[in-house]
């Protein structure tokens, strides 16, 4: 992420250690259109393509939202867009482990045992709300 793209640059990790308050990442979504939108079923294959953990033995389809197509979202089944965040507060664990150059695999699970959503936990969150759907979810996380 960000921490090693700066050290890449060749920011040392004490100046950034002392420096950040935080990391935001972002990305963004295309909504499913309010107009058009009807419940979908998302596969078990699917919702584990998305990082999603099925209990063993379950066979049932997860339920979303998706886009049918009308005049109001010119026939895509999506209108407008919406941001996926995850935001990284630099906590004095996460400090100590930026001082003494931890890798990011490191820092994140500080981060998320901290109680750092992901983007791709945001991303997930926002499908069960309905408000964006799989594939889109796909295009966005898939490549974290």
């Amino acid at each position: 992420g960000a921490i090693t793209r700066m050290r890449d640059l060749g920011v040392p990790g004490f100046l950034l250690a002392s420096s950040l308050i935080g990391v935001v990442a972002q990305r963004l979504c295309r909504k499913v259109c309010p107009h058009c939108s009807s419940e979908a079923n998302m596969t078990l294959e699917q919702a584990a393509a998305i990082g999603i953990t099925i209990p063993e033995g379950t066979s049932a389809m997860l339920p979303v939202k998706r886009g049918r197509g009308c005049p109001r979202c010119r026939q895509t089944g999506r209108l407008g867009r919406l941001g996926i965040y995850e935001l990284l507060p630099v906590t004095d664990t996460i400090r100590e482990l930026i001082r003494k150059e931890a890798d990011a695999p490191k820092i994140m699970k500080a981060a998320t045992a901290d109680g750092m959503t992901t983007l791709r936990e945001a991303a997930i969150r926002h499908l069960a709300e309905g408000q964006t759907d799989y594939e889109e979810v796909l295009r966005a996380i898939g490549g974290i």
